[in-house]
């Protein structure tokens, strides 16, 4: 059996070219030492072109082939030859494995290295200094001419009129106190998460040790970012409020996730990975409703501050006063945090759910 999965190349470089690439989790990462003990992957980064050749080569030396989408494939992957499938989300990404390794009894300072595209309420003016730098003409029209050697139009004419770029001043981002993260992606509007920064800033206001980092996933939304500032701006309060705009290698996102004291989950679960079972797996608690949770864990709040009920800013005040004077309480949330993704999201439970799919995709097979 030879399992195909892979993206399309010129599409992702269309997305980040010029946009910073905010979020690159995709459960295909985790799944593929899965995958790869079992029958041999084949990787394609031209799904649309690459996909019927590996089937025809493998008709040729007589062996299965079934493309494996991670993502809803478009309408123009329905003429490919081979059996393809949408990976089911019910298959949790083996998350917890690795980073079950970053959980530490009680969150300690960390340095987040970032290109420099952070707001940030400690700073004067909020951001960091900027430069513009422009593309040589000559690397430009050299890029324009590679594109169309490979008949991609659009691409060659990117590079042919986009040559401006932003750069950012590298900067070393230290966490410590109370932190509490958030991954949200960066198209939804802001008024639907704004409310989080209000509640934040009245009810830790006097908190110069409590930090709010909004870490934004996805293709950036340049008005959001400029609504965040000026609202970020009106806060004279002492607690801190970190706004990350730019992509972290997995290194730097570590940090994050080992910084983090409180992680509110209010991604959008499924299109960008679950950021929540990474952040529970490093025995970080929650802040959330039930209802929110109770697909990947237990309901009776060992893990959470529940902020269905009284509010998030209520939420805010009662984690904090939990991490500053119940550090036992807290260790025991972190522990059945990490425990709950153990048997949710650990190798040993995904590993057989995934192969009980692959058995039925085999048992499909024209040749069963």
């Amino acid at each position: 059996m030879i399992y195909i999965v892979g993206f399309d190349r010129d599409e992702v470089l269309l997305n980040r070219i010029g946009d910073q690439e905010l979020q690159y989790y995709t459960n295909l990462r985790h799944f593929l030492p899965l995958l790869e003990k079992r029958a041999t992957v084949v990787q394609v980064d031209r799904v649309d072109r690459q996909i019927d050749s590996v089937y025809e080569f493998a008709r040729y030396v007589g062996e299965e082939v079934v493309y494996l989408s991670f993502s809803v494939p478009s309408d123009a992957y329905d003429q490919l030859q081979c059996r393809k499938y949408v990976f089911p989300d019910s298959i949790p990404p083996p998350v917890w494995d690795q980073y079950s390794q970053l959980a530490i009894e009680q969150t300690t300072a960390s340095v987040v290295k970032t290109s420099g595209a952070v707001v940030d309420s400690t700073l004067d003016g909020l951001l960091p200094k900027s430069e513009v730098r422009y593309m040589p003409w000559g690397r430009s029209i050299s890029a324009s001419w590679l594109a169309l050697k490979r008949l991609d139009f659009r691409l060659a004419l990117y590079y042919l009129v986009r040559r401006k770029s932003v750069h950012y001043y590298p900067r070393q981002l230290l966490l410590d106190g109370v932190v509490y993260t958030t991954l949200i992606a960066a198209e939804r509007d802001f008024d639907s998460w704004k409310q989080m920064i209000a509640d934040f800033s009245t009810a830790l206001s006097d908190k110069a040790d409590a930090t709010l980092v909004v870490k934004l996933f996805g293709r950036v939304n340049k008005g959001v970012v400029k609504k965040a500032v000026r609202m970020i701006k009106r806060q004279t309060v002492q607690c801190r409020i970190v706004l990350i705009s730019e992509h972290l290698p997995q290194e730097e996102y570590e940090k994050l996730v080992q910084a983090t004291s409180f992680y509110i989950p209010l991604e959008a679960q499924g299109k960008f990975g679950k950021p929540v079972l990474e952040f529970m797996s490093a025995s970080k608690p929650l802040i959330a409703s039930v209802n929110e949770i109770k697909r990947y864990a237990d309901t009776d709040q060992k893990i959470l501050i529940d902020c269905s009920k009284n509010g998030l800013g209520t939420a805010f005040r009662e984690s904090y006063t939990l991490y500053k004077e119940e550090s036992d309480h807290y260790r025991q949330m972190a522990i059945a945090a990490s425990q709950d993704m153990r048997a949710y999201c650990s190798l040993a439970v995904v590993e057989p759910m995934l192969n009980k799919w692959l058995d039925t995709l085999d048992a499909e097979s024209p040749r069963s």
